[in-house]
């Protein structure tokens, strides 16, 4: 299996979803607070990174294809830090719907490399119909104006992606011959039909399905044929992924990781995914480099991203053991 770095550079990928700012404290305790039986947390660094549909536009940047961000921030303090953030790292293709919503935010205290606590700071209401028509505004004019690979929907039940607007999306995408990639979430999840790719996590299946863990294959037969994807891939964490298309279904196995750190890693190992589906490899190593992307990124501590050498070194590494 090889990664070709010249057929991912000429990809250029649309992301809408939900932008979350990923903010990290990191402190040491040394007392207990007088006021509280509580530790007292005495703060040495603050860290702020891109999380959410920008944390899969950075990763997809990483690996080296061009992101095209859409999404909704706050007219606050942390949206401002967020577009600072996209357009230093990134580039000026970032595209925010005005709408009356404070900014995403997670905030995650870390003492002795262990996160002891979170803070979500969210307004979740759905966007309305006059910021719905300037999102499909914008992504007509990106259509019309960039040669765009395919569109994921990445949805973390934030606001930006509706039942109205994810069936316009789709349909606007197919109408321009772009494939489709949804990352769902509950409120959403039977609205994503014919889709080309659509990636649940193994609890988002089950609880969808109304079903028990025994029963995950029944889910993943249901799903596909209830939302007439072309293929579904189900994340099972430390026990890889499973993937079903009209001709083939399995699981690609992964290494379990000792302590992983799993924040974002669903993020990097669609981005993995979405790239190896658009420079058309097989089903079944389509689930294994997200398997190994996700691996990577999971020894590293908070939300990361990884770059196309470290999964090429990875399957180099495997090759060189079957031999």
């Amino acid at each position: 299996m090889h990664l070709d770095l010249k057929k991912i550079n000429k990809l250029n990928i649309l992301i809408i979803g939900d932008i979350i700012l990923d903010k990290y404290i990191y402190g040491e305790i040394n007392r207990q607070s007088p006021e509280a039986p509580i530790p007292v947390i005495d703060q040495q660094e603050e860290k702020n990174i891109l999380g959410g549909a920008a944390n899969v536009a950075y990763n997809l940047h990483t690996l080296g294809a061009s992101p095209v961000l859409i999404g909704t921030v706050g007219n606050d303090k942390n949206g401002t830090i967020i577009k600072q953030l996209y357009t230093s790292i990134i580039d000026k293709n970032i595209h925010i719907i005005d709408c009356n919503k404070k900014t995403t935010t997670k905030t995650r205290v870390v003492v002795d490399g262990r996160q002891i606590l979170r803070i979500d700071d969210e307004n979740t209401t759905p966007i309305n119909e006059i910021e719905t028509a300037k999102l499909i505004e914008t992504v007509t004019s990106i259509i019309e104006s960039n040669n765009l690979s395919g569109l994921i929907l990445q949805d973390y039940n934030k606001g930006i992606l509706t039942k109205v607007n994810i069936k316009l999306l789709i349909e606007i995408a197919h109408k321009n011959n772009i494939p489709v990639f949804a990352d769902p979430k509950h409120d959403n999840f039977w609205e994503y039909k014919h889709v080309d790719f659509f990636k649940p996590n193994n609890k988002e299946l089950l609880i969808a399905c109304r079903l028990q863990k025994s029963q995950i294959s029944e889910a993943a037969v249901t799903t596909l044929k209830r939302l007439s994807c072309k293929a579904l891939i189900v994340t099972l964490a430390q026990d890889g992924i499973m993937y079903l298309t009209k001709d083939k279904n399995g699981i690609a196995k992964t290494v379990k990781i000792e302590q992983a750190d799993v924040s974002g890693a669903g993020d990097t190992t669609l981005a993995m995914m979405v790239i190896a589906y658009l420079t058309d490899h097989k089903i079944e190593d389509i689930a294994q480099l997200g398997n190994i992307a996700g691996m990577l990124v999971c020894k590293k501590p908070g939300v990361s991203t990884i770059k196309l050498k470290e999964v090429q070194n990875c399957l180099n590494a495997d090759k060189k053991m079957k031999k």
